[in-house]
């Protein structure tokens, strides 16, 4: 059975607002099929009555993307974290949660739903960590790169002693 693509969001952005749009132009600048924008007419996107092949203000195309982006938002609590399977904000099963450092800025907490126990997310500065850290037990993971290295390093050293021998 093929996998299924995941669902992406749409660049509105790329839409100019006081152009007019045929369906296969649409989908073109959004980089979808046209099927897509077939589906989205009869899901209520406006089109200019009276005209065949149908046409579509790119206007009307910016504001009915935004809204069905804002639909799918999940605004979070401070002691919630998105899970993808649940579709909203949940809490960590036992408040255990994983941080891993992406960036000197950036964190990533990481904890089983408590819920569905599927693996949750949630993005969050660094600067804001103490504050987490009331919340829930976390546990710090290494940089994955500051493995890495410690790893080659000591490869490298054995093959000195190898050469060595």
């Amino acid at each position: 059975m093929p996998r299924k693509k995941a669902k992406r969001k749409l660049n509105y952005r790329r839409i100019k607002s006081r152009s007019s749009y045929y369906i296969h132009e649409l989908a073109t600048v959004l980089g979808v099929c046209p099927n897509t924008i077939h589906n989205m007419i009869k899901a209520g996107l406006p089109v200019i009555e009276g005209s065949y092949p149908y046409l579509i203000m790119g206007e009307e195309a910016i504001i009915f993307i935004k809204a069905r982006q804002e639909k799918t938002k999940v605004t979070l609590k401070d002691e919630e974290l998105r899970c993808f399977r649940c579709r909203k904000g949940t809490r960590a099963k036992n408040s255990e949660a994983v941080l891993q450092i992406i960036s000197p800025k950036i964190g990533n907490l990481k904890a089983a739903c408590d819920a569905c126990g599927l693996i949750t997310n949630r993005r969050i500065s660094l600067k804001k960590l103490p504050e987490f850290y009331k919340i829930f037990k976390v546990q710090q993971l290494p940089d994955p790169r500051l493995i890495q290295s410690l790893d080659n390093s000591t490869i490298c050293e054995t093959k000195k002693e190898w050469k060595n021998a």
